[in-house]
């Protein structure tokens, strides 16, 4: 009788941890999923904030500061970095004089 409660046991226990590693796996598989979207949604709101938006305008601005304030050599530093900046962000927020200032510097 002994050893069929100890059998009891031990099957209840293995169907426990498979029962908790199918759920850790499932859970790994829906964050998986859902994860990439959850975070594009994420990134999507905060990049139509003011705040970030504002500071796109103010870092274009510093750049066209120092653009104008260049040499030769410093106004292609600029622009790398204006084209790596503003790589991703719609250009079409912008005034038109800044956007302007993006498509010199070979921005889209």
């Amino acid at each position: 009788m002994k050893e069929i409660g100890i059998w009891i046991i031990g099957i209840i226990v293995a169907v426990v941890m498979v029962c908790a590693l199918a759920l850790d796996y499932s859970g790994l598989m829906w964050e998986s999923f859902i994860g990439p979207r959850r975070e594009n949604v994420r990134r999507n709101i905060y990049e139509s904030t003011e705040s970030f938006n504002e500071g796109k305008k103010q870092q274009l601005a510093k750049y066209f500061y120092e653009y104008n304030q260049a040499d030769e050599s410093g106004k292609i530093a600029v622009c790398t970095m204006v084209r790596q900046s503003f790589a991703n962000y719609d250009v079409g927020k912008l005034p038109i004089a800044e956007r302007s200032f993006v498509k010199i510097c070979g921005g889209f």
